[in-house]
């Protein structure tokens, strides 16, 4: 038996645990349990678990844990990275015993472009260990950093080394094909009254403003109060906020599929240990699943294909991942469908995981709305045989500001969360001068500390500022920074144009340029103990990392990263 526990802050960490499952239990037999580390946090809850099984001494556990902010656990898993810290201190004979001798492995998920890459699996692969747990896996770490395809390969390769080093007790005789269909679809005429339609867990705000402040940039105001529950922030916190699929993806699903999206259906299971979880435990259309769970847009990797294949046994353009750009094409392709199948295909499509963005606002002006700046691109990882897709953040947010543009007040599903700027901004703001390096839609960053820094009166510390966008039209908030060079003296604007207007008269140039040009007052201001922060896309962060590695020296650059001088907010 497996116990899968997993720490998740948007949604990665839970779903490569539902993968693992879904897997062990298909290939091998193995009877999984997933379990969510919010309700495991001191001996009490530890040992109802544990109680929960048959033979808790036969159970192999399985974390799956993610690290957000300066190496902190998610906010799911901190009460139980809080718990088993306190007893790893613990030096008395009465040492609890719940991990003595249970056998365990992690998988740390983490960006190593941070100092603490990880460390919320260093930290539980070592607390466990200490504990008296036995490692039946070496810690792998899953690097955000990477490429898809690099990242699918060491998740793989661990899940592959996981199943090969299970004891011989946690091996059941291989399923036959009718136990594969894990999570079975009951469909519903007339749901009872002790049933509901289904429940949310992000809430939904409205859009009180909706903008085009660039030929491809919106920004989209939403109210976070209008809503249940209201919500407030902390200057620099981050939106998560959940996409849906249009209404013509859907609809080319259900006609491919020759499915009634107004169909109520209801989840059960085979098993209460299959270690499946559904989309919903309460009756809701076939219409509202495939718009609101499942990313169609999603690039498929070689694992669904390889699960597409087994289930329908052919596909028109086989299972090479190069052949479908999105999994609505890999779904376009089954030759043949039944309803009986619905239940697994639905398993094996993935889930919507919601999109980050940094806050372009300060509390301070208005604690009831929040700032949104997004960028609306084609997504270069779905280019082939010349054509682009829109991503579906891209494309849901066109649909929005469409909406509003006809004076329709759509809403929005999204939490918010802290994050390290969060953490950092107030004492940034307070004590030191502050470096902000960004660009297109980074620039939130910027404003947001900008914003901030004015409405409380905070004024007094230098700021330079170094944005980088494609051309001048694309400059964000250009007449607020304008203005905000005006009325301080101590904040410093330099603007990059990557592909400039030949008539306008700039020469093409990077933000890396703008910093060797200015590398002296850098080194100036950073020995003044200013703060570092670099917000913007892979390529911006990697090329400024090393910038200013070449600039300041490597070890200066690892001293701001251990000294939490420098934050990072990276998008792909």
């Amino acid at each position: 038996m497996l116990v899968i526990l997993y720490g998740s802050q948007t949604g990665t960490a839970k779903g490569y645990a539902e993968r693992v499952a879904y897997f062990g239990r298909r290939k091998f037999g193995v009877v999984s349990t997933i379990v969510d580390l919010k309700d495991v946090y001191d001996r009490s809850s530890l040992n109802s678990l544990l109680q929960s099984f048959e033979d808790s001494t036969q159970a192999v556990f399985v974390f799956v844990v993610a690290t957000y902010g300066f190496g902190d656990a998610t906010e799911n898993a901190t009460p139980f990275r809080n718990w088993i810290e306190r007893e790893a201190k613990e030096s008395s004979p009465s040492m609890f015993q719940g991990w003595k001798g249970a056998r365990y492995c992690v998988l740390g998920l983490g960006d190593s472009c941070y100092v603490d890459f990880a460390a919320m699996g260093e930290f539980t692969d070592k607390c466990l260990s200490q504990l008296g747990a036995l490692r039946l896996l070496d810690l792998v770490k899953v690097d955000a950093d990477e490429s898809l395809e690099e990242r699918e390969k060491v998740f793989n390769g661990w899940k592959n080394s996981l199943f090969d080093s299970l004891p011989p007790f946690s091996i059941v005789n291989t399923l036959n094909s009718s136990n594969l269909d894990e999570v079975n679809i009951e469909f519903v005429d007339h749901p009872s009254d002790s049933q509901t339609t289904i429940k949310e867990k992000e809430h939904k705000y409205p859009v009180c403003s909706c903008k085009r402040i660039c030929p491809d940039t919106i920004e989209i105001v939403i109210d976070i109060q209008k809503g249940t529950p209201s919500l407030t922030y902390l200057p620099g916190s981050t939106a998560l906020v959940v996409p849906q699929n249009s209404p013509v993806a859907v609809q080319k699903v259900a006609k491919l599929l020759r499915i009634d999206l107004d169909q109520m259906i209801l989840f059960s299971t085979n098993n209460k240990d299959t270690g499946q979880v559904a989309p919903s435990s309460s009756p809701c259309t076939l219409g509202t699943l495939l718009t609101e769970k499942y990313d169609l847009n999603a690039q498929p990797t070689f694992y669904f294909l390889e699960e597409m294949l087994i289930l329908f046994h052919e596909l028109k353009s086989g299972a090479a991942s190069s052949a479908f750009s999105t999994t609505l094409e890999a779904v376009s392709s089954v030759k043949e469908f039944s309803m009986s199948q619905l239940g697994t295909l639905l398993q094996l499509l993935p889930r919507i995981q919601p999109r980050s963005y940094t806050i372009a606002s300060s509390p301070e002006c208005d604690p009831g709305k929040i700032r949104l700046c997004i960028k609306l691109e084609k997504d270069i990882n779905l280019e082939r045989d010349g054509r682009s897709v829109h991503g579906l953040a891209s494309s849901y947010f066109e649909s929005i500001f469409e909406k509003y543009e006809v004076g329709e007040r759509p809403e929005v599903s999204l939490s918010i969360v802290g994050s390290p700027l969060s953490r950092k901004i107030p004492h940034m703001i307070e004590s030191a001068p502050i470096v902000i390096i960004a660009g297109g839609t980074g620039i939130a960053a910027a404003r947001t500390i900008l914003e901030h820094r004015r409405s409380i009166g905070m004024t007094d510390h230098s700021v330079m500022i170094f944005l980088g966008f494609k051309n001048e039209n694309s400059f964000l908030y250009r007449e607020e920074f304008d203005d905000t060079v005006l009325d301080s003296e101590n904040v410093e604007i330099y603007v990059a144009y990557s592909r400039p207007d030949r008539k306008s008269g700039f020469k093409k140039q990077y933000v890396q340029n703008l910093l060797d040009q200015q590398k002296n007052k850098l080194r100036n201001i950073i020995e003044k103990s200013a703060s570092l922060v670099i917000c913007g896309s892979k390529r911006l962060c990697s090329g400024t990392s090393s910038k200013l590695k070449e600039i300041v020296g490597v070890d200066t650059y690892e001293r701001l990263k251990q000294e939490r001088r420098l934050v990072t907010e990276k998008f792909a």
